[in-house]
């Protein structure tokens, strides 16, 4: 009987365990505004699409060259 009573013990103790893992993330809210926030994302996309825009065409022009 022991063995079932540290068996028990232990299988609570283990899905116990999984449930501090699994536990919810706690965010900070932004002190900003919806619409700001989307509009940085916009304007960083596009920062990132201009960059590859712009290095595509370089890749472009030097293959001309040679």
């Amino acid at each position: 009987m022991k063995k079932h009573a540290k068996f028990l013990a232990a299988l609570i103790s283990g899905l116990g365990a999984t449930a501090t893992v699994f536990a919810a993330p706690h965010f900070q809210r932004s002190h900003t505004t919806d619409l700001a926030r989307m509009r940085g994302d916009v304007e960083r996309v596009g920062a990132t699409m201009r960059s590859v825009m712009k290095r595509e065409h370089e890749r472009q022009i030097a293959k001309k060259q040679h």
